[in-house]
């Protein structure tokens, strides 16, 4: 499903990723923690093909991937509901998309725009619209950092009991150890590098 091999990123003069393998067979779940900066998603961005390492490669089987970034990217003048159904490529919404709305507590929303929403309400609509391609390989980066306890705690648990039905592969970057444990089968921690790159000629 994903395969990174040696891989090695810098920015600027510093190593952020260095000699990194990592292997996710089909319906594995895995979450990345570690300190802020150590390059977890950075990590996700090579992953995900946005970026290519300096060292090393990354490889991809799988056959839909889908992305919910720690910023959600929505388009600011389309409604949520027109958001939603942009990565589908559809024009009425699904019923699976309107079951996730529902679930996410998104469903009044979904004919606002979405510059009205709240930082919140925005990650909870890049949680749903990730889910919504029912993809085989999930990445999520700190999905659920800008809700309060409790909303996180339930979409926490409606995420986990949705990637296990369905048997998606998932890379998971994180700060909280809970969040780890709940979604995730494996945990991996990165280190601080922040070592010069000096030595690349």
């Amino acid at each position: 499903m994903l395969t990174l091999r040696g891989v090695g990123v810098t920015y600027g003069d510093r190593w952020v990723l260095r000699g990194l393998d990592l292997t996710l067979p089909p319906g594995e779940r895995a979450a990345v923690l570690g300190p802020s900066g150590c390059g977890k998603t950075t990590l996700l961005r090579v992953a995900a093909g946005l970026l290519t390492p300096r060292e090393g490669r990354a490889d991809r089987s799988c056959r839909k991937l889908a992305y919910a970034f720690q910023e959600p990217r929505l388009v600011p003048w389309l409604s949520l509901e027109e958001n939603l159904l942009l990565v589908l490529g559809e024009t009425t919404t699904p019923a699976p998309v309107r079951d996730l709305a529902e679930r996410f507590g998104l469903t009044p929303l979904l004919k606002q725009r979405a510059r009205t929403l709240s930082g919140g309400q925005r990650q909870r609509a890049g949680l749903v619209r990730a889910l919504s391609v029912r993809p085989d390989l999930l990445l999520l980066d700190e999905p659920f950092a800008s809700l309060d306890r409790p909303t996180r705690d339930r979409l926490l648990k409606e995420t986990a009991d949705r990637i296990h039905r369905e048997g998606t592969a998932l890379l998971l970057v994180t700060h909280d150890p809970t969040e780890a444990r709940t979604l995730a089968e494996r945990i991996l921690e990165l280190p601080d590098l922040a070592a010069p790159a000096s030595d690349l000629s």
